[in-house]
């Protein structure tokens, strides 16, 4: 099966999709802190990146993760409100854009996005 760029960004966003489904559920339902996802979420984007790496090219890599990265910070948080992910601070409060309905602040979808990337940056030294 060949796979192309578009196929492995829509098989790696349906994946973090379900991962932030399944863990807002759980982590509501099983009163765990919803940031322990993010240590199944960091393994999925660096198979993500190692696998596009193999297939196609390093930039490839990066770059999807890049992409990836956008969308959990965009619709992944909006993803994790639906389904009432617990997402309790150690202080036990909130910052203002979790409690209330608005979007992130562009800063922290910019830092997510440059955080994913370095990710996807790691992935690819794992291809010999």
């Amino acid at each position: 099966m060949v796979f192309t760029y578009f196929s492995i960004v829509i098989i790696s966003l349906s994946i973090i999709s379900v991962l932030i489904i399944v863990g807002a559920i759980a982590s509501n339902k099983w009163q765990f802190n919803f940031s322990y996802v993010s240590f199944i979420s960091v393994a999925i984007y660096l198979a993500t990146s190692y696998w596009a790496t193999r297939l196609l090219t390093p930039m490839a890599g990066i770059s999807i993760l890049g992409l990836i990265g956008l969308f959990e910070a965009t619709i992944g948080f909006k993803l994790a409100l639906k389904f009432k992910a617990n997402l309790e601070e150690i202080e036990g409060e909130l910052p203002d854009f979790l409690s209330k309905n608005t979007a992130p602040p562009p800063a922290l979808v910019l830092l997510m996005v440059l955080v994913y990337l370095f990710i996807g940056w790691i992935g690819t030294l794992f291809v010999c």
